[in-house]
């Protein structure tokens, strides 16, 4: 069956011949592209696409990678997910199939999408990067869900195929502070490149900083940290990075350059992170790490924080110290 309803070719034996259209009735994920309302841990995607695959499991025939399209709502019709070629939609019968999403819609060989390539089986093209929070660099897989014609409507959690990293910036310097690069370099071998199966949701690492150079946070000219600075006494949570999940071996050393915005000189400082304090970065988790930086010192602010990718909680007022 490639999508047609009639083709009782494949039906398994013994089965009901009933086929109906899978429904996509929820896609969710723990915040986003492109998401509205948030409810409870989840929050509904309300825009974008989906590549939705059926595997040839249980009697059914592979269909890959079917473009469903986010419709809102009209006067009409409730807001719905459905496929852009209806002969091409993803039909079920009795015998449960097993369901996965890919979020969004990439083109198997084709060109890439938000840096990403995509062979069919692997999101390929996983690599460091600034997280900037939107459509950009999002990539989502929701592993596998089983639907049948009694239940073909489908709840996508959607997983971020990174981990989140968050650096929580305190400027205790008694004037404004101008960042100017932050690099941040594990003492051992590093994953900086992989692949993920959109089926199966595992990582395969692709290669690795042997060098350790390190990775510099890509500043941008229009950066508000960059141009205007952390004010003393504030607070800065714009540095995000996504990181290849991965273990850590070793410790991690921080290295910040600033420069004042009356007196200060530009200044580099340095800091350790110890690899009890970040072990490991797990896939769709964010890490947020807390920093004070002063006029000629780096501290780690408190214990790096472990929650789901899109919760924001209160991390509670970092230390005073003693310049």
């Amino acid at each position: 069956m490639s999508g047609g309803c009639n083709d009782h070719s494949e039906l398994p034996n013994g089965t009901d011949s009933e086929w109906k259209p899978i429904e996509v009735s929820s896609c969710r994920t723990p915040l986003g592209a492109d998401v509205v309302t948030r409810a409870s841990a989840l929050t509904e995607i309300k825009g974008g696409t989906l590549g939705l695959y059926r595997k040839p499991t249980n009697g059914y025939t592979a269909l890959n990678n079917v473009r469903y399209t986010y419709h809102e709502a009209t006067l009409e019709t409730a807001a719905q997910w459905m496929s852009d070629d209806a002969s091409k939609a993803i039909y079920v019968n009795a015998a449960t199939a097993s369901i996965y999403a890919l979020y969004p819609y990439m083109e198997i060989g084709g060109a890439a999408t938000n840096g990403h390539g995509f062979d069919g089986t692997y999101v390929t093209g996983m690599h460091q990067q600034r997280y900037y929070g939107d459509s950009r660099n999002e990539v989502m897989i929701s592993g596998e869900v089983p639907a049948n014609n009694r239940v073909p409507r489908l709840e996508l959690v959607m997983k971020h195929i990174y981990s989140r990293l968050t650096l929580r910036i305190k400027n205790v310097a008694t004037e404004t502070i101008l960042l100017k690069s932050i690099t941040l370099k594990p003492k051992t071998a590093y994953t900086t490149e992989a692949r993920v199966n959109v089926s199966t949701t595992a990582l395969t690492p692709e290669q690795t900083n042997t060098s350790l150079d390190g990775y510099s946070f890509p500043f941008e000219a229009d950066d508000e940290i960059y141009t205007k600075g952390i004010l003393s006494d504030a607070v800065d949570e714009s540095i995000e990075m996504l990181w290849i999940p991965q273990t850590f071996a070793a410790d991690m050393e921080i290295t910040i350059v600033f420069s004042g915005a009356k007196s200060l000189k530009e200044t580099t400082l340095t800091a350790t992170l110890p690899q009890a304090h970040l072990p490991k970065l797990d896939q769709a988790t964010r890490y947020t790490l807390p920093l004070l930086v002063a006029h000629a010192t780096i501290i780690i602010g408190g214990a790096v924080t472990v929650q789901d990718w899109g919760d924001q909680i209160d991390m509670g007022t970092p230390p005073d110290i003693n310049i």
